[in-house]
């Protein structure tokens, strides 16, 4: 009879209503169907749980996360005085560790890739990079970690220099927030200059405000197809869009499914900062609903975790997706799964993971969920049972709920 490492039982991955087998050997999902003639070197049996591709958490802030400072008023102002008086006193081990611990809560929960986002326009930011590119080497294993160099937006030869150097010294991808800038324009096509030189990739925050007047998406785009970049540009957040009036929205959503713009939405911290103030008050995501309409690739992720700019948040994914589901109104039964493809293969897709997926051939990068179809896994954000990382089992949680005696469940 032919091996495997591991042989997974009566799995579901779809809600098709077939439970089908999944063998993993050397790292890889060797086979998957019903009964199949294989025997595993460990054999589990999830009796109809469901099986998820592993989770991928495509916009974060390691240099940010796990704060210790406090935000009185919750404003968007007071975080940023927070995080650059902060800033100034984060040492490298404590850059370091608050990455490492991190990226730990992010595996539990079943995370085996991410992209970080690392500030590199302010004084001494080589310490966060380095401390990040350590956290990231320590647990390579474990989970891949992608960087992107966030500059104030190119718009100056101090920044050019700052995002260069951060190139040189391992981050993977060119990040801004041009609309930040005096001449958004101007630092768009600055970034561009800079991908081109270096052969990078673009992921930038984009029109991080409540406001429609302010579409520097529409610019993105416009450069994206200009500059030989589709498919190469991710925008974060993009805010304002939903804010525009459908005449806009419209024309800028074409041009950037023309583009083929990934987009990244952050419902976590979008909700805690759109919208402040204003009557009635805003959910302030990107239009979700309507880019998925135009076929678009959208990912969903956690940005800031509980750090000056967002108290909440958590690195689990399940939870990211839930959040989206009741933000963006996307219930509809050919829409919860999509909420969950936002985290994981639309996500993965924003990373350009090669071999990625539940298919034969793919690396074995896997989720057990404790739910028995899809819609449950969305409602009730369950617990990870076992999670595979390149086909080894990296953890596995064994839970006992018992009843207090006497008591009758009617």
């Amino acid at each position: 009879m032919i091996t495997a490492a591991w042989v997974l039982r009566k799995a579901n991955l779809e809600d098709s209503g077939l439970l089908v087998d999944i063998a993993i050997d050397g790292g890889k999902i060797k086979a998957i169907g019903q009964n199949l003639p294989i025997r595993g070197n460990e054999e589990w049996d999830l009796s109809g749980l469901v099986v998820l591709p592993a989770f991928v958490d495509a916009h974060v802030h390691l240099d940010q996360t796990l704060s210790t400072s406090f935000n009185k008023s919750g404003t968007l102002i007071e975080a940023n005085e927070l995080w650059n008086e902060e800033k100034r006193r984060l040492t490298y081990e404590r850059y370091f560790m608050r990455a490492l611990q991190a990226q730990n809560i992010a595996i539990t929960y079943g995370t085996t890739a991410l992209r970080t986002h690392v500030d590199v326009y302010s004084s001494g930011f080589w310490l966060a990079l380095e401390a990040i590119l350590d956290a990231r080497k320590r647990q390579r294993d474990l989970i891949t970690v992608q960087i992107v160099a966030l500059g104030k937006g190119g718009n100056n030869p101090q920044d050019e220099k700052a995002l260069q150097q951060a190139l040189k010294m391992g981050a993977d991808l060119i990040g801004g927030s041009p609309a930040f800038t005096p001449n958004p324009k101007k630092s768009i096509d600055t970034l561009f200059d800079l991908a081109e030189l270096h052969d990078k990739s673009l992921d930038l925050h984009v029109d991080e405000v409540d406001d429609g007047r302010i579409m520097t998406l529409e610019y993105l785009a416009e450069k994206t197809l200009e500059r030989g970049f589709k498919g190469r540009v991710t925008a974060g957040h993009c805010n304002s869009l939903s804010f525009a009036d459908d005449a806009t929205a419209d024309r800028v959503m074409d041009k950037v499914k023309e583009a083929e713009i990934n987009i990244v939405t952050l419902p976590s911290a979008d909700m805690v900062q759109m919208g402040r103030g204003l009557k009635p008050s805003p959910r302030g995501l990107t239009p979700v609903k309507e880019l998925l309409g135009r076929s678009i690739n959208v990912a969903a992720a956690s940005d800031k975790v509980r750090d000056s700019f967002n108290p909440l948040g958590s690195y689990d994914l399940l939870q990211t997706a839930n959040l989206l589901a009741h933000a963006s109104q996307l219930t509809g039964t050919h829409e919860i799964p999509m909420c969950l493809e936002m985290v994981t293969t639309r996500a993965a897709s924003v990373l350009g993971l090669k071999e990625y997926g539940l298919f034969e051939g793919a690396e074995a990068n896997l989720v057990v969920v404790n739910s028995k179809n899809l819609t449950d896994t969305l409602a009730s954000v369950p617990e990870r049972l076992g999670i595979f990382r390149k086909g080894q089992l990296v953890l596995r949680t064994v839970s006992r709920r018992v009843w207090t005696e006497g008591l009758v469940w009617t």
